[in-house]
């Protein structure tokens, strides 16, 4: 430490005066460090003191400057779950910490101000020794300029930031702050963020595996206290590239995409609320699974994250069928408008011999209008290609956050090409299809729960392959009712109506639909 400063001190009768100033100091070489397990460490090059002055019982500090250099700092939470912190003052230190402030607080009326304060060239290294493999999480390169620092009412202290974190990701700030009261104006950009370098703590809450996620972001943040409460919001955009994860449960792809980008994001605290203009999914591709078992790899997910992120002692299991949710309401939600190009998808049914694949990809669209404290229901308009053969197009009404309040959607296949389905087909109904292609117009419409399906097939040259022993799951003449059914080009047409109530928890689709057939088909023979 080398400095030089002017001092003068008296003791009068109103007791100590002491005015310090020109002050100026270079402390180099610092190296603190915990004891015992290396749980912690810090290093500076140098600290640099400028011009500094204080004055006792005015209680005034002011400055010109103080440049910090060259700093490297090392924390760690260990093996059991200690933090590095816990070692840097002894307990019956800061009890005597405590008690000393909690007799001066009240005589200490300071004020101080500073004309700059810079950091450079700042490391920081966080290590979790509690997770196996232990996670690293670095900042590099950290610069910090603050300018015009002052401990009057209202101050705003000009500042520019800038650092790395996660090895690549860049992070940058301009704006402004203050302490009384507390007030934040900037605009931040962080682009490169790898969000894969978290997965341990993921895995966590979701059996998944993310395996790549590439975030950026970029806007403007304000953020301040008005009558003891904090207010604080967002406007700008969010982007995830190359984003791919896969469920554990059953280790299968569930996820991707190129990339998803928010637009026009206006995002506020007290009240609460978030209003986007635009989200944009490119190259998505979902992928779903019935298991061997019968079950839903996608719907096992969502219950076992739910599982995991409820109270502790959670009722929620218990409910009774038909017993009311008594949910929290959700804070207002807008979306103008959801953008979908080049999407896919994929279902996977591990309940055959050989697992059965349906493909759609080429899927684009929109869906609009979707909002958390709207009874209105959002637009959807979309459209496809089946690998197999044929077109998809969706188009009507649907409330994303409660499908069974309100959906009323018109589903038009096009040109479905059979032959690839006489897997499904031999499940079902105990025949191969060896011909034909297939027309569907399928409208469901569903309020508070009830379903109301009407379903139009209209088949061309539909042929059925010998009966396969031991297979269907309705024993019914389907060959015989294929032949009466065809006009004389060798055309079907038939209307099956479908009706259920989706909150009867005992309800089980499949037989619901078997049912519409058999009845169907029954008084066609």
């Amino acid at each position: 430490l080398n400095t030089d400063f002017h001092y003068r001190a008296a003791l009068l009768e109103d007791g100590l005066h002491l005015d310090v100033g020109d002050l100026n100091a270079e402390l180099t070489d610092l190296r603190l460090s915990t004891p015992g397990k290396n749980l912690g460490h810090l290093t500076v090059e140098s600290i640099s003191v400028t011009d500094l002055g204080t004055a006792w019982p005015s209680q005034d500090i002011h400055g010109e400057s103080i440049v910090i250099s060259g700093v490297e700092a090392f924390g760690s939470l260990s093996e059991d779950r200690v933090p590095f912190w816990r070692g840097l003052i002894p307990e019956p230190t800061q009890e005597k910490i405590v008690e000393t402030y909690e007799s001066v607080k009240d005589q200490i009326h300071l004020t101080a101000s500073l004309g700059r304060f810079e950091l450079h060239d700042t490391k920081a290294t966080f290590e979790d020794r509690s997770q196996n493999p232990p996670v690293i999480i670095e900042t590099g390169g950290a610069n910090v300029v603050v300018t015009d620092i002052s401990t009057d009412e209202g101050s705003l202290w000009p500042f520019e930031a800038k650092t790395t974190l996660l090895g690549e990701a860049s992070i940058s700030a301009t704006g402004s702050c203050g302490a009384r009261p507390i007030n934040l104006q900037a605009q931040f950009n962080a682009e490169d963020i790898d969000l894969s370098r978290l997965q341990t703590y993921l895995a966590l809450i979701a059996p998944i595996e993310l395996r790549s996620a590439v975030m950026r972001a970029q806007g403007a943040v304000s953020a301040s206290t008005a009558d003891g409460e904090m207010a604080a919001s967002f406007e700008g955009s969010f982007g995830l590239a190359d984003f791919r994860f896969r469920e554990t449960l059953y280790d299968n792809d569930v996820l991707d995409w190129t990339d998803l980008t928010v637009d026009g994001i206006k995002a506020q605290l007290q009240p609460m609320s978030l209003d986007i203009a635009t989200i944009g999914i490119d190259g998505a591709g979902l992928g779903i699974t019935i298991t061997p078992e019968g079950s839903i790899n996608l719907l096992d997910l969502v219950d076992t994250v739910k599982e995991r992120l409820a109270p502790e002692g959670s009722q929620e299991s218990a409910r009774e069928p038909g017993e009311e949710k008594n949910s929290p309401a959700l804070p207002p939600v807008r979306v103008a408008r959801i953008l979908l190009e080049g999407c896919s998808g994929t279902l996977t049914d591990q309940t055959f011999d050989e697992p059965f694949v349906m493909g759609l990809s080429g899927l684009e669209g929109t869906i609009t209008g979707v909002a958390t404290q709207s009874k209105a229901a959002a637009e959807v308009e979309l459209g496809g290609t089946i690998d197999s053969g044929g077109s998809l197009t969706v188009k009507g009404q649907i409330d994303p956050l409660d499908v069974t309040r309100l959906t009323d959607l018109d589903i038009d296949l096009r040109r479905i090409i059979m032959p690839p389905l006489s897997p499904m087909s031999v499940k079902f109904i105990g025949h191969g299809l060896t011909d034909g292609d297939t027309d569907l117009d399928l409208d469901y419409t569903i309020s508070d729960g009830d379903l109301v399906g009407a379903n139009h097939i209209e088949a061309d040259d539909l042929e059925l392959g010998d009966k396969v022993d031991d297979e269907g799951m309705l024993n019914l003449p389907f060959k015989l009712g294929v032949s009466l059914l065809k006009d004389k080009e060798g055309r079907i047409t038939l209307d099956i109506p479908l009706e259920a109530d989706l909150s009867d928890h005992e309800l089980e689709m499949s037989a619901v639909i078997k049912s519409a057939v058999k009845e169907v088909v029954s008084e066609l023979v």
